[in-house]
């Protein structure tokens, strides 16, 4: 939805340079998340990763994409990055159960970590 509505508004105003800003940093976006969705079906953990990463620097405060990161993490047994990738995603969207239920996982995978050292929320 967000895509389109930047689209038709750049064509509406083809010198609107804050509208083609976003614009190009909304198709930066969604490219190297959909590369890194991809790198994960691929179980090329660490890439998808560093895909995720390129991601959040045009959408630092993506709560979704913030736990794709916590969820790569977690497959390469980083399990304390993956956990403060979860609170930095529900910081964003405190209500965002999938968070919390992967932050859950990872203390549990995580046997170097006690649920009293986290805040499960």
């Amino acid at each position: 939805m967000l895509w389109w509505l930047l689209k038709r508004a750049s064509k509406l105003d083809l010198n609107n340079k804050k509208v083609n800003i976003v614009l190009r940093k909304t198709r930066a976006m969604a490219t190297t998340r959909s590369n890194g969705n991809d790198l994960f079906k691929a179980a090329k953990f660490s890439k998808a990763s560093v895909s995720y990463g390129e991601s959040l620097s045009h959408d630092p405060r993506n709560a979704v994409l913030l736990c794709n990161c916590a969820t790569c993490r977690s497959k390469l047994g980083q399990y304390e990055n993956a956990v403060e990738d979860c609170n930095a995603g529900l910081s964003v969207r405190q209500s965002y159960s999938k968070a919390r239920f992967k932050k859950r996982g990872m203390l549990r995978q995580g046997d170097h970590f006690s649920t009293q050292q986290f805040n499960i929320g």
